[in-house]
């Protein structure tokens, strides 16, 4: 146990290095202290807490509902997950798949402040946070939906680790409930857009049919995500060959995973 406890401790103090004072990384520490011990204590009540943040020169107010949220600030901020080249410069239109709680969406505002931001994102748990993360910024639309290959209801399998949560249920402790799902192609009807360009897709394994069934690949500039080798069952290069033609792909193994940067090798429709 007390071996646990250092490690826990070694692991939000490496995190913490994202606030911007000692003040701010003893606040994020006992923030964390209190998602760790819901987790062993799930009768607490699910108060979500938010931690002090400085990236690229902006302090932010992060919120976060879940301890799993923080290994998720980890990647995005801390190791910077996605690259800063992403093959177009001043997207107008991004739109996040995956959304989680909203942690992209608001380094992608940072990045591109003109720009209107998109997320999606099905799962219950992460959307109630995704929804505070970005209630000051109404330039970012949020849908509760899931995207995949057509239109209906769908079984989703909701879990508190949302980075697992997806169609298909992958652990014990994922609660299923209905959600609406739409095509990539019926989604950008819907909110009337004519290009994407910039996707961010991050689907747990739906990425074969969210791509796979797109119409207007050709109107999307750049993509960039996660690739979910294991649950697809699909070499990388096989995946980025048949669903991403058109695109030249920097791919980084992650195990049963990859990160992925899609740029455009043909100029996408204007």
């Amino acid at each position: 146990m007390a071996a646990r406890l250092v490690t826990f401790f070694r692991y939000s103090w490496e995190v913490s290095a994202l606030a911007p004072s000692l003040t701010g990384r003893l606040r994020f520490l006992l923030a964390t202290c209190w998602l760790l011990v819901r987790v062993y204590v799930p009768i607490l009540p699910a108060w979500p807490v938010r931690v002090p943040v400085l990236r690229r020169g902006h302090r932010l107010s992060v919120v976060l509902g879940q301890y799993p949220d923080i290994e998720v600030l980890r990647e995005l901020y801390l190791e910077d997950e996605y690259p800063e080249d992403i093959g177009v410069r001043d997207p107008q239109v991004i739109v996040d798949l995956g959304a989680n709680v909203g942690l992209a969406l608001l380094d992608f505002r940072l990045r591109f402040p003109d720009a209107r931001l998109i997320g999606v994102e099905p799962d219950p748990i992460a959307f109630n946070t995704l929804r505070l993360n970005t209630a000051n910024d109404p330039n970012i639309h949020i849908l509760p939906v899931a995207v995949g290959g057509s239109d209906g209801m769908r079984t989703f399998y909701s879990s508190a680790e949302s980075v697992v949560s997806g169609f298909k249920r992958t652990r014990r402790f994922q609660k299923a409930v209905p959600v609406v799902t739409k095509s990539l192609d019926s989604l950008m009807n819907d909110l009337a857009l004519p290009r994407i360009d910039l996707l961010k897709i991050d689907v747990e394994g739906a990425e074969e049919e969210v791509l796979g069934g797109c119409e207007h690949l050709a109107e999307i500039g750049a993509v960039v995500g996660e690739l979910h080798t294991g649950v697809l069952g699909i070499a990388p290069d096989d995946f980025y060959r048949r669903y991403l033609p058109g695109f030249e792909v920097d791919s980084t193994s992650l195990g049963e995973r990859c990160t992925f940067v899609a740029r455009r090798s043909i100029p996408a429709l204007a």
